[in-house]
């Protein structure tokens, strides 16, 4: 095929499935550009190739799986989190509990997503498998009119899945300290709000209060402390001690204006 041809193809598959979204767009993109290039590749008129093209979506193999297998039996899948142990698991319990002995990317990619609700793409899955031969085999297959790599867990394999079954690793750390930190910058907040109130509390206890002051003074004062706040957290916190009789407030006449002073009550 010329390269010029190809490259259309790619173009034009890219332009059909641009709407769609992960992982379902991955799956569809090869499924177009494969028999786009199968078109080209195979006969017009040898039954193979019309047999190849007509195969309906739901034939393959893993959507077989799909039906078949019960997520919830496999409660180690949910606390994975790399795509090699994640497609490792998926080959271990394709072959040890429904007799497949061998998948691709894609059907990888397929099971998790629509089984298990976890989004790995296939490419993910392809770059993880390919870098440890000795936990998983590959061959070279024809699917759909075009080659694919089939991957087969080994011995090796095996054993790392069983090591995971019998010691199922803890939540991932980078997802808890990310947790702790959103508890940090919470408690954060709150504390710095605490803060404001309390110090405004601490003026009060220093007589600040005796005579009537102005939300911009007790801003003022707060500076000069070395609290810098905007006028609004101040007047809100001056508001709520307001109501908790904490402080009361009075309304005075200031330039043809009426303005709220605070003072102890």
């Amino acid at each position: 095929m010329e390269e010029k041809s190809l490259k259309e193809k790619v173009d034009a598959t890219k332009e059909a499935v641009k709407d769609l979204e992960e992982p379902l767009k991955s799956r569809a993109f090869e499924i177009i550009l494969n028999k786009l290039l199968a078109e080209d590749s195979a006969p017009k008129n040898t039954s193979n190739h019309q047999t190849i093209l007509s195969k309906s979506f739901e034939e393959d193999v893993a959507d077989k799986l799909i039906n078949t297998i019960d997520s919830s039996a496999y409660p180690l899948m949910f606390k994975l989190s790399k795509a090699l142990d994640l497609s490792l698991y998926t080959l271990y319990i394709a072959k040890n509990d429904n007799h497949v002995d061998g998948l691709t990317p894609q059907q990888i990619s397929k099971i998790l997503s629509l089984k298990f609700r976890i989004p790995c793409t296939f490419n993910n899955v392809g770059m993880a498998l390919m870098k440890v031969p000795n936990l998983a085999d590959r061959k070279q297959i024809t699917t759909k009119g075009a080659s694919a790599y089939e991957y087969r867990i080994t011995y090796p394999g095996e054993q790392h899945i069983k090591t995971l079954l019998d010691n199922p690793p803890e939540q991932d750390k980078t997802i808890l300290r990310r947790k702790s930190i959103n508890k940090t910058q919470k408690n954060s907040k709150r504390t710095s709000k605490q803060g404001l109130k309390e110090r405004i509390i601490k003026l009060k206890e220093e007589n600040f209060f005796d005579k009537p002051k102005e939300t911009s003074e007790v801003k003022k004062e707060l500076a000069n402390r070395g609290f810098h706040y905007g006028p609004v957290p101040v007047n809100v916190a001056l508001l709520r001690l307001v109501r908790k009789s904490v402080l009361r407030r009075i309304k005075e006449a200031k330039e043809q204006k009426s303005i709220y002073k605070y003072c102890n009550p």
